[in-house]
């Protein structure tokens, strides 16, 4: 026969356990959503996370990601290939040689969710003179034209 202070001591199990399983739900879904921002971060460009639908979506692997290809030119180009972490996905391929035994040019491939992509032209922008978008085809388009405003900017006299 099951004495009261027996039965307490489960009593107090039972309570001490529901109160935990909240906070053990808590951390569950804490860890869940560390593991996601870990996933986004590395699949992305920057900090970006566009909205929580494609968030998800793009957990699933059900978002389709974006390849870029950027040709990038002497200047920049030992930058460039130093950062061989810049990205998880990325790959660095070297152009053909010139007379000086060098690569004329560095292509730089990764394919970037669509939300990524912005950020991911702010940090090429930077090298502006010295880097060519090969494809996609827009964001060649894009950079061309930033070429061209800045050019107007620089031509222009105003003061």
């Amino acid at each position: 026969m099951e004495t009261l202070r027996e039965r307490g001591s489960q009593e107090s199990l039972i309570q001490k356990s529901n109160i935990l399983n909240p906070i053990n739900k808590f951390r569950r879904c804490r860890e869940r959503r560390r593991r996601d921002s870990n996933i986004l971060l590395e699949a992305g460009w920057g900090l970006k996370l566009g909205s929580r639908e494609d968030q998800q979506r793009e957990i699933r692997g059900e978002l389709e990601l974006v390849q870029v290809q950027v040709r990038f030119f002497p200047e920049v180009m030992e930058f460039i290939q130093e950062g061989e972490k810049r990205h998880p996905k990325q790959d660095i391929k070297l152009g053909p040689k010139g007379k000086d035994g060098k690569p004329a040019y560095v292509d730089y491939i990764v394919k970037l969710p669509k939300r990524s992509l912005e950020e991911f032209c702010h940090w090429l922008y930077r090298f502006m003179g010295n880097a060519q978008f090969i494809y996609p085809q827009h964001l060649a388009e894009q950079h061309q034209k930033c070429a061209h405003a800045l050019i107007n900017r620089y031509s222009s006299k105003a003061p």
